[in-house]
């Protein structure tokens, strides 16, 4: 009878540590590019649509809207700079008098615009850091169990 309480307790002390109160795959993931992606539960998202996840935790939120603001504003003037720029090589193009000035400001905005495309990013990341910190598990500890043979005979080792 005292060896089945054991196995017993050993048994129920592995269903312990397997259960969680919370999926650990919550987490978010940033696929990197051109444009960023967001992956969690093998599912792709968008800025936006990672937004709406994130409506849980307030600062996440807070910046991950902080970053689609900046990202946006970081797209306005790459495409304003784009349309200054195409207007006088589509002059030259067609045997017109081109305004060059024209197409120095659009580089300029262009130029302007990827500091705003980092900043966004580094919004982004840290509004994921935070997101996927405060969904762990605090205090779960990784617990390894070897079965073995011992002086006493059959054991069970508990490591952290």
């Amino acid at each position: 009878m005292n060896k089945l309480a054991f196995l017993f307790f050993v048994f129920i002390l592995i269903i312990a540590d397997k259960t969680e109160a919370q999926n650990q795959t919550d987490s978010i993931a940033i696929v990197g590019g051109f444009r960023m992606k967001f992956v969690q539960h093998d599912s792709i998202y968008t800025k936006v649509e990672t937004l709406e996840i994130m409506k849980v935790i307030p600062e996440a939120y807070k910046k991950m809207k902080s970053s689609i603001i900046t990202s946006n504003i970081g797209t306005m003037f790459r495409f304003v700079g784009g349309v200054l720029i195409f207007i006088p090589v589509a002059k030259k193009i067609e045997n017109g008098t081109p305004n060059w000035i024209q197409a120095k400001i659009g580089i300029g905005l262009v130029i302007a615009s990827l500091p705003f495309a980092g900043f966004a990013a580094s919004n982004a990341e840290k509004a994921v850091n935070i997101y996927n910190l405060s969904t762990i598990q605090l205090g779960k500890y990784n617990l390894k169990y070897q079965f073995g043979f011992t002086i006493d005979g059959v054991g069970l080792k508990i490591r952290l």
